[in-house]
Formats: C-alpha cells, structure tokens, sequence
C-alpha cells in the first residue's frame, strides 16, 4: 500500500455520511481514481457542490467497488473530524494538503511543515558520524606509522644490544 499522488483526478460522487465514499467516474478532462492502484493510499478532498462542507484527508482507493475510504481526516469544515455528507453530488479529487507540504520560498529557503523530529535528529547525527569515521581512519594511520616503524627497527635491536655488550 503505497502513497500516491496524481494531476487531474477529479470524479463526484452522491454517497452520504461519514463512510466511505463510492466514485461515479472521472469528470470530463480529467483521470478517475483509478490510475491511484488498488489498495493504494492519497490525499483527497471531498467538496459538497450545493454547500460549505468539506473534508481533506488521506484515502484508501478500492478498485473492487470503485470507492475511496476516508482512512485519516487531516481537516475539514466539521472541526477537523469526518464530514457526514448528504446526498447531493460532492467533487472528490487528489489534492496536496497544505499541512504535509515542502514549500520553496523566492530566496530559496524551504519550509517543512509537520516534519518528522526523527529526520531532523538523523540530520543531526551526520556530522557525529563524520568524525567518528576521521577517527578511525586517523587511528588506522597510526597503528600503520606503528607497525611500519617496529619493522624498520626490529633489525637494528640485535646490533644495539652487542654495542652495548663491548
């Protein structure tokens, strides 16, 4: 089950409550739920054509009964819970919720919103492995300097040890 995200998909549908939704086709120019894959997850709004309600969320696409369960509200004009819709036609499309957006500003800057602390902590630990692989290959260096020096003297032991002698 992959997250999944395409242009132009835009269907309706007449289902009312807070379940899930059944699709009634693409809407011309545009592709229908199916290119999202079985079983797949994306975000969704749901806009009720004859009124204010509205739901964003991320939603499980069944191919099986061309439907899309409504797996997490993200937001909604219900207070960010499930919207129960009625059953006039409701425009159900792909969106990309602002609240799991990167955005470039014009200076190039990014913002992540609802970023993972888990990432920034990663991105925080780079710099500790670093140096820690300096280290060690610094350590390496000189038990190289170490080994290479104990060869080179090691002939040189006996004839110390008979100048000391006489």
């Amino acid at each position: 089950m992959a997250l999944v995200v395409f242009d132009r998909v835009k269907e309706s549908s007449n289902t009312a409550g807070t379940g899930t939704i059944v699709l009634a086709g693409a809407q011309a120019g545009y592709q229908s739920f199916a290119v999202v894959g079985n079983a797949n997850t994306t975000y969704y709004t749901i806009a009720d054509q004859s009124g204010s309600n509205w739901e964003v969320g991320i939603g499980t696409y069944y191919s099986g009964n061309v439907s899309l369960a409504r797996t997490t509200i993200l937001a909604s004009s219900n207070a960010n819970a499930a919207v129960s819709f009625g059953s006039n036609t409701k425009d159900v499309f792909i969106t990309y919720p602002a609240e799991k957006s990167v955005n470039q500003d014009a200076t190039g800057n990014v913002t992540v919103s609802q970023f993972l602390t888990a990432n920034i902590l990663y991105l925080l630990e780079i710099p500790q492995l670093v140096l820690m692989l300096v280290l060690f290959l610094l350590a390496l260096l000189v038990i190289q300097i170490l080994v290479f020096l104990l060869l080179t003297l090691t002939p040189l032991i006996p004839t110390y040890k008979l100048l000391l002698r006489t």
